[in-house]
This record gives C-alpha cells, sequence and structure tokens, in this order.
C-alpha cells in the first residue's frame, strides 16, 4: 500500500483542485459487490493484494493483475458496521521530486462493531469531463477493538480537472455499512449507470497512475510557499552564558490555510533550542503552495539560527516528502521538574500528542503521590514529542511514559 516517497504526502485538511468535495446529502447508493474481469468470466473480489484484485478460482485466490472492475447490486451488507468518526482529502504537491508529482489523499478515523479481515477500499473518482475511474485499494484488516484509521495516497493527474468522488469499504468481498453523521459522499451521484444497472469503469495500475500524471503542463504555474509573517524567536535565557548560539532545523508541512500542519522531523544542537524552534514554525505565517491558481499543501525544510543578539529563521527550502516507518510518539524535549515536595515515587502517564509533536491532554494512570502527578503534568504539558507515524505520515497518537523520582 505504500507509494514511492516521492508520491507520499500529507495529513488530512479538505480536498482543493483536480477533486472537489462532494457534500451531498441523502443516502448512498444500494450496497454492492465489486466484480473484476478474468479470463474465467468476470468474477467478485475477494481480497486484494496490494493494488490487485483478488478472486477465488476452484476454492483457490488468484490475484488479477490488470482488467476491469463493475460494481452489481448485492442483496445486503455484511454482518457487522462501521462508524467514521472522521474523514478528511486532501490534494497536494511533492515540489521536492523530479516532476513535482500531484497526489490524492483520502484520510479516516473508524470504529468497528466487530473485526473484519480481507479489507479493501474502492475509490470512484468522476472528472468533470470524460468517465469515471475506479480505484481500489488494500488497508489493513479493521478491528473492534479501539479506533483504527485509514490512510491512502494515490497519485492523480493534473488533466483530470474538477470532478467529485466517492468510496466504499469491503470485507471478504462483502460492502461494510457506514455510519456517518457527517454525510457520505454519494457514489449514486457520480457513477455513470447503464439502464442493466451495472456500473463499470477501468482498473487503474499503479503503473498507469504514475504515467497519467507526467510533467506539469506550463498552463498550470506552480509556485512553491514563502514565509509571509515570520515569528522572530528568542534566545534560550537557560542557556545564556552557556553557549554562543546554535541551529535548529525543522522539516514540516505548510497546508493550504498558510500554516504548520505537521511537524515531521525537529532537531537541533541543544535541546533547550527545540521550544522556540517548534514555535517559530507554529506560529510564522506562510503562503502555500500554489497549483492550477489554489492553494495546496507542500512540504518544506527550514533551519533556525539562535544567537543572543538576533536569532531568526531562514528561508525555506521545498524538499521531497521522507519515507518514515512507523513509530510511536519520541520525546526530544522533555526537562524534568523537581519535586515540590520533596517526595520520591514512581508515575505512569498517558499522553496525547498532536501532528506538530504538542501535548493535547495527559492523564495519570498510576501513581503514589498526588503531589508528584500535578508537577509532572504541569511539566509534560511543556515537552515537546516527534509526532507518531503510521503508515508513513503523522497521526494524533497516545504514549504512555513511566517516570520515577529518586
Amino acid at each position: 500500500m505504500r507509494q514511492d516517497a516521492h508520491l507520499k504526502r500529507l495529513n488530512s485538511i479538505r480536498m482543493i483542485t483536480a477533486f472537489v468535495v462532494a457534500g451531498l446529502s441523502g443516502e448512498l447508493a444500494a450496497q454492492s459487490r465489486v466484480f473484476v474481469e478474468h479470463e474465467l468470466g468476470t468474477l467478485p473480489v475477494i481480497s486484494m493484494d496490494g493494488n490487485n484484485p483478488v478472486v477465488e478460482i476452484q476454492g483457490r485466490r488468484k490475484r488479477v493483475d490488470d482488467g476491469r472492475v463493475s460494481m452489481e447490486p448485492a442483496s445486503a451488507f455484511t454482518d457487522g458496521a462501521i462508524e467514521i468518526l472522521k474523514k478528511d482529502a486532501m490534494m497536494g504537491q511533492d515540489y521536492g521530486s523530479d516532476y513535482g508529482g500531484l497526489f490524492f489523499r483520502f484520510d479516516a478515523q473508524v470504529r468497528a462493531e466487530r473485526d473484519f479481515e480481507d479489507c479493501f477500499i474502492l475509490f470512484a473518482i468522476a472528472p468533470s469531463q470524460g468517465k469515471e475511474t475506479y480505484m481500489l485499494r488494500e488497508i489493513p484488516d479493521i478491528n473492534a477493538v479501539g479506533n483504527d484509521r485509514i490512510l491512502i495516497t494515490i497519485p492523480v493527474s493534473p488533466s483530470l480537472g474538477g470532478g467529485t468522488f466517492g468510496f466504499k469499504l469491503y470485507s471478504k468481498g462483502e460492502e461494510i455499512e457506514l455510519l456517518d453523521n457527517n454525510e457520505l459522499v454519494s457514489i449514486r451521484e457520480i457513477l455513470n449507470t447503464s439502464s442493466s444497472g451495472h456500473s463499470t469503469g477501468p482498473l487503474a495500475t499503479r503503473e498507469q497512475e504514475r504515467e497519467s500524471y507526467g510533467t506539469i503542463p506550463a498552463e498550470l504555474p506552480s509556485d512553491p510557499p514563502e514565509v509571509t509573517k515570520s515569528y522572530l524567536p528568542n534566545f534560550p535565557q537557560s542557556l545564556v552564558g552557556v553557549m554562543d548560539g546554535g541551529y535548529v532545523e525543522v522539516l514540516f508541512t505548510i497546508g493550504e490555510n498558510g500554516r504548520a500542519l505537521e511537524i515531521l522531523n525537529m532537531r537541533g544542537e541543544h535541546p533547550d533550542l527545540l521550544p522556540e524552534a517548534q514555535k517559530t514554525v507554529i506560529e510564522s505565517h506562510y503562503r502555500p503552495g500554489i497549483y492550477g491558481g489554489k492553494a495546496i499543501a507542500a512540504t518544506v525544510q527550514q533551519r533556525i539560527f539562535f544567537n543572543e543578539f538576533a536569532s531568526f529563521p531562514e528561508e525555506l527550502e521545498v524538499v521531497s516528502y521522507p519515507s518514515y516507518r512507523d513509530r510511536i510518539p519520541v520525546k526530544i524535549y522533555s526537562p524534568l521538574p523537581q519535586s515540590s515536595t520533596g517526595e520520591i515515587g514512581e508515575i505512569e502517564i498517558e499522553v496525547l500528542v498532536d501532528r506538530l509533536g504538542r501535548p493535547v491532554s495527559s492523564e495519570i494512570n498510576s501513581s503514589s503521590s498526588e503531589a508528584l502527578s500535578a508537577d509532572i503534568q504541569e511539566a509534560v504539558s511543556n515537552w515537546i514529542f516527534l509526532p507518531a507515524i503510521q503508515d508513513g505520515y503523522p497521526v494524533e497518537s497516545t504514549i504512555t511514559l513511566p517516570i520515577s523520582y529518586r
């Protein structure tokens, strides 16, 4: 499911430019099944192998490497439903790649009534002109314990134009009923249905997708982001007389609203420089990347210099979106306060960290002292983390930390 690093992009904001989110009211089209053409006929898709549909022939699974998909009515949903807690989509551009590839990213948080296996998602994308396209993608199995996340990135063509999109989830070939209070995008409004009630479209392979967007057309100018209002960092008082200066390098994403969307990495010559560097990134204002006259997200790197007289951030450098392995939040600035009562003891605290590395909230799981708990919660609110990574992208996540006072 992972695309190459130059196709990976960013976290959820509203989708723009090549697609327009269709906030349509009303019910979804009737439940359905997905079929794919095979040399033995048109067979139901029961699973996915990456981007390739899997069918069952004489009790054995077989991957279909090329073909056309179709949707046909089904008598019922699979047993059990999935609640869509939150969903967002975005368009972005990888300015740092050799050809400035555009991508569409879908991000959904879900809660399942039961465990679902052999899961995949179908996107129906309808341009303003031409035929609709189906894109099938394998997604991890969805479990009933806790909340799961669906993250999908798809390269798109600049020539696709405006349009709409819809999606459906499947498990073992059967459609899963989606519970969503935020109005699902209706596939019924998107697909061209024939008189027979069947809707068909080409199955876009990964290779076809990569070939489809190629080089940015000259008639669609693309401008990288710029700083419009910079927050000037302060030199930390804790370092006065300790060091003359230093720098912090920050890798982050600027969203379509001209503000920092996520911090991917941050490293500096001294930990005490990190809070002001983080504040510089978050408090500054930017003109976002522009594509086709509209704002899109982009990834940048910036070096922030510190000295006692005039600290300042350098210009932005656009870079390719990095490839990261999954991780939990990582502490990079975590000073431990002195106990206000002089007590010793053990504390376990759970911290919710957002995509900018900020502690959003904390909860004491266990503690030997109420006074120590209060001290730790106050301290943790000022800590800095690298956010958790899931499927290559930063996500809001919790981390459990044991802390000892000896």
